[in-house]
């Protein structure tokens, strides 16, 4: 008897054991699912300059002011727009970048420098969004951002630069840059 006990105890462990091998083999490919998704988000995958184009602009993003209040501290807004026509780029030239630099008027710290959550580059009717906003600087008394893959407008139109910030405390507020130009980088 205690030999046939061993017999089906021993089967019973084993299919346990498969079970867990199973469960586990589920497990690590769920998260090999996992970081597969967030190194595809954080690698450089972007909108396309079609998808981030819009035509409808939001009342907020068209009046937004030029000067905004921060915590204690009034801020401008610095952009610099290009697209990039250097030799070793298509003969189009690469999709529009914009460096966007939130910076305290007065030359005084920011306390708590502010997000910026999103972007606007409004040309006429039409807009590139982003909220994609990547390589992060932080000084003393500017917080700047940049965005990648936005449409390829022509160079030196006109064009308006709004970011939404968001404070410390959760205020959401938009700053404007107007009459900018999309300079060439060549």
């Amino acid at each position: 008897m205690r030999y046939s006990h061993a017999i089906v105890h021993g089967a019973q462990v084993r299919q346990c054991t498969a079970r867990a091998q199973h469960t586990e083999a589920i497990v690590k490919s769920a998260r090999s699912l996992v970081f597969a998704i967030a190194l595809t988000a954080l690698s450089g995958c972007k909108d396309t300059p079609t998808e981030s184009v819009r035509q409808v602009i939001p009342i907020d993003v068209r009046q937004a002011p030029v000067v905004a209040t921060v915590g204690a501290r009034s801020v401008r807004l610095t952009p610099y727009v290009w697209r990039d026509f250097m030799p070793v780029t298509t003969p189009t030239g690469q999709a529009m970048i914009a460096s966007l630099s939130v910076e305290s008027i007065d030359g005084q710290p920011l306390r708590d420098p502010p997000l910026i959550e999103e972007l606007w580059v409004i040309s006429g009717d039409s807009a590139w969004y982003s909220a994609r906003l990547g390589e992060l600087a932080v000084t003393a008394t500017s917080v700047t951002v940049v965005a990648r893959n936005g449409p390829n407008w022509a160079t030196g139109i006109p064009i308006d630069d709004v970011v939404r910030l968001r404070d410390s405390d959760g205020r959401r507020t938009y700053l404007r840059a107007r009459d900018q130009r999309i300079m060439m980088t060549s």
